[in-house]
Order: structure tokens, then sequence, then C-alpha cells
């Protein structure tokens, strides 16, 4: 999930006053977050703020990957790698 920690860290503090300010106008509260351009747009006026998230954490979010999900797309290499380990060390099995 994209929290607003991860937001924050590349807001400066006019761009989250902002933010704050349009989501508290319940007539004009609409945001359009562009994960893949990394941009928020202000529906009401089209101002667009732009943030930055790394790249891999972006990447995740885009596909729907928790943690577990992204380690998982490895699961072929680290059996692979499991097994020859274990062959490599049988004493340690």
């Amino acid at each position: 999930m994209l929290s607003e920690t991860t937001l924050a860290e590349s807001l400066t503090p006019a761009e989250i006053e902002t933010l704050v300010a349009v989501a508290g106008n319940s007539g004009h509260n609409r945001l359009t977050l562009d994960l893949p351009a990394e941009t928020i747009t202000i529906e009401g006026d089209g101002r667009v703020i732009r943030f930055e998230i790394d790249p891999l954490r972006k990447d995740a979010l885009v596909r729907g990957l928790d943690p577990v999900g992204s380690t998982l797309e490895y699961a072929g290499d680290i059996r692979r790698f499991e097994q020859a380990f274990h062959a490599a060390n049988p004493w340690l099995a």
C-alpha cells in the first residue's frame, strides 16, 4: 500500500498543505494519483504535483504485489539454489 509516509518523503511542506486543504474541501476534493507517472492531479484546477517513489516499490504496487508476492516471483530460482546448495553441502541438511 502507498502510505502517506512514502509520499511525504518526496513532497514539500507546501505541497502537503495543498493536498490537505483540497482533501478537506468536500466540494472539490477529487485527486487523481498516477503511480506510473508519479503525479497527483488536483481535479478542480488541474494542478499537478510530482512525487518520487522507489522504482522497486512502485513496480510492486503497480503489479499488486506485497513483499511475499515479490519474493515468490523468484521461487524457481530459490528452489534451484537450495537444491544446488544442499547437493554441494550434504552434511548441512
